[in-house]
């Protein structure tokens, strides 16, 4: 009997102790990303694809703000021509050339959370500078790519 109240002890504390964490998490994460920001430079021989939300501190801010709306939270680039890239990543160095991109898009439509996985088709260049774009639809969204080479922000 002492036995089962100390393990459902444990089990109530390890709830309580991974709420705070997350609660923490957030709230000690800085400022939310802004994906309009251009976070990286064109590199020789390498095309570059920005995306946002792929980190933990960002995941956890975008689960505790709550709004009534759809609103795309996270969107990167999460397999390269059926090759994982980096989790945790939010920009990804890649080959010139065609590529397939598989782009992952986390999306709130009201308080409900959906991932949605895309393939995108693109001619990516060397030395540019790509910006994933999306227009949601519903519990989907529409990625796309947008050259902001020698854009700043």
């Amino acid at each position: 009997m002492k036995v089962l109240a100390v393990i459902r002890l444990h089990a109530y504390l390890s709830r309580i102790l991974a709420g705070a964490m997350c609660v923490a998490l957030g709230a000690c994460a800085p400022a939310p990303i802004n994906p309009e920001a251009i976070t990286a430079e064109p590199e020789s021989g390498r095309a570059v694809v920005i995306g946002w939300g792929n980190t933990a501190a960002e995941n956890a801010r975008a689960a505790l703000k709550a709004e009534r709306d759809t609103r795309v939270t996270r969107l990167f680039v999460g397999w390269v021509n059926m090759r994982r890239v980096s989790l945790g990543e939010n920009v990804a160095r890649l080959e010139p050339g065609d590529q397939k991109l598989i782009v992952s898009c986390g999306i709130y439509v009201d308080h409900r959370f959906f991932t949605y996985d895309e393939e995108l088709q693109g001619r990516l260049e060397a030395n540019r500078v790509y910006r994933l774009r999306a227009n949601p639809e519903g519990r989907r969204c529409q990625p796309y790519l947008e050259d902001v080479t020698g854009k700043s922000g």
